[in-house]
């Protein structure tokens, strides 16, 4: 009696740690490469998951809720089935899809640590604002309107991209897109700098500063 107990009671719990696992906002699409590095590909999205339950935003596509589900090797949208690659763990901020294209390079999601949710969303301001990165201060990024950007390259002419900055899930989130450009999450300004992290192959925190 007492196993048969204690099977019920772990058959009842499983799926809440499941969910807790998977449970989060993930940003993407990245490529991941046979020599490890990773890449964006498509337009940007990012979806947030909790309780069963899904919300995806993004560039160039339909905002969209609607119930999910996943087992060991696959997750369901709706009724939209997709194959996993790795499926997240508590401690783990990544998740891969089956890539319909190329079998070899996965899909990659990862997730947004709640470190880096603002409440400042109102008081931070990118229309009509050039900035310069600390990373690469050679790069000039120009927000003209509230949906064009362009970045200036050192050798290159300018390029402009659209962009769309979204209020999600208590996150600051702009995405570009330009295919070198990863979704950005924006945390605070203070006076003429702007805090943003992104993820490349790990997580990258960097300072824009107004020109």
């Amino acid at each position: 009696m007492r196993i048969l107990l204690l099977a019920l009671l772990s058959f009842l719990i499983f799926p809440d740690q499941q969910r807790d696992e998977i449970d989060g906002v993930w940003v993407g699409p990245f490529e991941s490469s046979t020599h490890g590095s990773q890449s964006t590909i498509s337009y940007p999205k990012v979806f947030n998951l909790k309780n069963g339950e899904y919300h995806v935003d993004g560039l160039m596509i339909e905002e969209e809720s609607g119930t999910f589900s996943f087992t060991d090797k696959t997750i369901t949208f709706g009724n939209e089935t997709t194959n996993l690659v790795s499926k997240p763990g508590k401690n783990i901020d990544s998740i891969s899809f089956q890539n319909p294209t190329n079998n070899l390079n996965p899909i990659i999601f990862r997730r947004i640590p709640d470190s880096l949710k603002s409440d400042d969303f109102q008081n931070v301001e990118l229309t009509g604002r050039k900035f310069r990165s600390e990373i690469d201060n050679q790069i000039s990024v120009h927000f003209i309107n509230d949906s064009i950007v362009s970045y200036s390259f050192p050798g290159e002419d300018e390029q402009r991209w659209k962009y769309k900055r979204l209020d999600f899930h208590e996150f600051d989130i702009l995405l570009v897109s330009d295919g070198r450009t990863p979704p950005i999450i924006i945390k605070k300004q203070d006076g003429n700098t702007i805090r943003v992290s992104f993820y490349r192959n790990q997580l990258v925190d960097d300072i824009w500063t107004v020109k």
